[in-house]
């Protein structure tokens, strides 16, 4: 499966990256043996103990949602990894990433935007709800329109948009600033 995100990076990468915020447990960039070891927090939940059945049952109730066209389900399947015993520092480091990923995960669902950006955001988010990139936040926000007002939803990750790419289309115009009211 070589689908393309929006930014260009393969749909599956960006699944996996989206589901830990793209961030280790200490807060930095995920890294390459991260990225090999993630899928099996879901595959082969045998290997773990503290959050493995959260996680299963939170990919169980959404395995049908739709990534660029695709359910979650053929993509986490299209994640091929080796059936091979991990060693003592694999297994520590899985149980590191699937503590960070429940963590990241838990009260949060996957969202998609109309320009299929992929987002992890608060459970309460709902079909027509606004991202809003907010000045002197570090991270985007969902917000609900109301008559007079706008609520705040909650933050999000959204792959993509993360690094300050929004404010690079501001400068150029793709994208203008506004003011809410948020209450």
């Amino acid at each position: 499966m070589r689908v393309t995100y929006p930014t260009g990076e393969n749909i599956v990468d960006v699944f996996w990256r989206t589901l830990l915020a793209d961030r280790n447990w200490t807060e930095e960039k995920i890294s390459g043996q991260w990225m090999d070891l993630v899928p099996l927090t879901i595959l082969h939940p045998e290997y773990l103990e503290n959050a493995s059945g959260k996680m299963v049952y939170w990919y169980q109730t959404n395995r049908d949602f739709q990534i660029s066209g695709y359910r979650m389900e053929e993509i986490v399947e299209a994640h091929h990894i080796a059936e091979n015993t991990l060693n003592h520092a694999e297994f520590t480091l899985l149980q590191k990433i699937s503590g960070t990923m429940w963590k990241k995960m838990k009260h949060r669902k996957l969202l998609t935007t109309k320009g299929g950006y992929l987002v992890l955001g608060p459970e309460s988010a709902q079909s027509g709800d606004t991202i809003a990139v907010l000045f002197g936040c570090q991270v985007p926000v969902i917000v609900r329109q109301h008559a007079d007002h706008y609520e705040f939803i909650g933050t999000c990750y959204v792959h993509g948009i993360m690094q300050g790419e929004a404010l690079v289309e501001l400068d150029t115009g793709e994208c203008e600033a506004q003011w809410f009211d948020i209450r």
